[in-house]
């Protein structure tokens, strides 16, 4: 019988008594999925899993998502990826998620859901993932900047966009030419209804938002900043401190997400080390 209890904050739940490393009967995986929707994230501690058992689990959320980055694709689970500060070769650091932003806004079909397993984690902290609270950050927008935005399509593509934050850490730009033709952009609504619910949230303002649709430069740029700081308020965020076992789902439609900056990693006692995969669609359950 599952267990839930609320985390800190204004949105997110955890939740105890399952076992991921095997299939979760119907009845308790759509009691997962609900409870998902309703809180917009999740997480279900102490779990020991492999990549095979990870991927079954994320593929209850909707249908696989492989980055647009094909190195970063794992070579046998290519809709998944591998997050961590362990650089190989010469690389010093990598922080491609150290910036508020939804994932695969970028693409016209983006992801709807992205799903995190704690592997390694630093013994001294660090590497903790922020989220925000997108129904509420627009629930709480004057009824003059509902009306004003209502219906506006920002402009998105993949690295960091004109409204980032103080300390943004944005991703490198694409390396391959092939990676930076598919790169073609997407524009969704920034009070975008929810796919499932319905409910309306703040579409991700920053983060990759590189303008409006039918909107001077300036004054998007402008606008989408005011979003921003208005989303990123600490009473709209949760900062979630990983722990080894740690499974994590968030509802890429009604929150956005950062890592925290972390050096790379000298050994085993500082390592960050992550399952991710993201899916699209809505779950199987709502499909």
């Amino acid at each position: 019988m599952l267990k839930t209890s609320p985390v800190k904050g204004s949105f997110g739940v955890r939740i105890e008594g399952v076992d991921l490393s095997q299939p979760p009967d119907p009845s308790v995986m759509k009691e997962i999925i609900d409870l998902f929707y309703e809180h917009q994230f999740f997480v279900i501690p102490g779990q020991s899993l492999n990549k095979e058992q990870f991927h079954t689990f994320c593929l209850h959320f909707g249908l696989p998502h492989a980055h647009m980055i094909r190195k970063v694709r794992m070579e046998d689970y290519p809709d998944m990826m591998v997050l961590t500060n362990k650089m190989k070769g010469d690389a010093k650091k990598t922080q491609g998620s150290a910036y508020w932003h939804t994932d695969e806004c970028w693409e016209q079909d983006p992801a709807s859901a992205t799903i995190l397993y704690s592997l390694e984690t630093p013994e001294n902290g660090g590497g903790d993932t922020m989220f925000a609270n997108m129904f509420q950050a627009y629930d709480d927008l004057s009824s003059e900047m509902k009306n004003r935005i209502k219906g506006l399509k920002a402009i998105h593509y993949f690295g960091k966009g004109v409204a980032g934050r103080d300390g943004d850490y944005g991703p490198n730009p694409l390396e391959l030419q092939e990676e930076r033709d598919e790169d073609i952009g997407a524009t969704h609504l920034l009070a975008r209804p929810h796919p499932v619910t319905g409910r309306i949230a703040l579409y991700s303002p920053a983060g990759t938002s590189r303008g409006i649709v039918g909107m001077e430069d300036s004054e998007a740029n402008e606008l989408l900043n005011e979003l921003a700081a208005h989303a990123l308020q600490p009473k709209y965020t949760y900062r979630h401190k990983w722990s080894v076992g740690d499974v994590e789902a968030h509802d890429c439609s009604s929150t956005m997400h950062a890592a925290t900056f972390l050096e790379a990693a000298t050994g085993p006692k500082d390592t960050r080390r992550l399952y991710r995969m993201s899916t699209k669609g809505k779950a199987g359950i709502y499909a």
